[in-house]
Formats: C-alpha cells, structure tokens, sequence
C-alpha cells in the first residue's frame, strides 16, 4: 500500500510501472474513472461504472479492505500523522497478506533472520527522509 498524490494518468501510470506486472492477460477493475485508461496498451481494464448498491459488485472484496484499514485508523490507531501513515500502511498490508498464514511464526523467524538491525535513529532518519520528500515534515 501506497499513497498516490493525485490520481493523474501520469501518476497512476508510473505507479503501475512500477509496482505492477503488467501483461494483457491481466485484468484491472475501475469503478468507471478514466484516469485508468492510459494502461489499455499494458494490461486488460474493464472502466464501467459499479452500482454499489448490488452486493456481489466487482470491487467489493476491495471496499472491504478500505473499509478495514478505515476502522483499523479509527478504532486502533488514534491521532494517525501524515508523516506515520506509510508505516501503518505497511503493517496493514502484511498483516492482510498474511491473514491465512498457518505457519505465521516461522515466517516472521524468517523475516527476522534475514533482516539486518536497524537503531531507533535510523528509523525516525529514514522517517523524517520520506517525510521531507513528501513535503510532511511539519504534520
């Protein structure tokens, strides 16, 4: 998960450049926005308008993550700042990925083997690095 500045054809094209495979037998479901439209050359996009009020509509297993992520801000993570949020970001998404995982001790042993250490000064450097980037700094 990642924050998209503005949802510009420009923008949402670099994101799928960078953080997606894109191929034709690959499938995008919009909600009708045509900011999508610059990736019809990459990857299949079916862009038609979604009635929200049809319970089985296509993007709903993605209303319910925002939904999730919505609650989890609110009920969990009082006072989220913009310049914390890629961090809460991250959790949420790993711990999404990682929901049906049965041998979820040995993957986070994993996980802890093959990082490296890093001091609360390295955190809070990296921090004020991305929020400086950002223009987040004074939030």
């Amino acid at each position: 998960m990642q924050e998209v500045t503005t949802d510009s054809s420009n923008i949402i094209k670099g994101y799928f450049e960078k953080y997606v495979k894109m191929s034709k037998e690959r499938k995008l479901n919009t909600d009708g926005k045509t900011t999508y439209n610059i990736l019809k050359n990459r990857i299949e996009v079916n862009n038609e308008v979604i009635d929200y009020d049809n319970d089985n509509h296509r993007l709903y297993f993605l209303n319910k993550i925002i939904s999730n992520l919505n609650s989890q801000f609110i009920d969990r993570f009082h006072g989220v700042t913009k310049r914390m949020l890629p961090l809460y970001y991250s959790e949420f998404e790993w711990r999404l990925n990682h929901r049906n995982c049965k041998s979820i001790m040995d993957k986070i042993k994993n996980y802890i083997m093959q990082s490296s250490i890093a001091a609360r000064k390295m955190i809070r450097d990296s921090m004020d690095q991305y929020a400086t980037a950002r223009g987040l700094e004074n939030t």
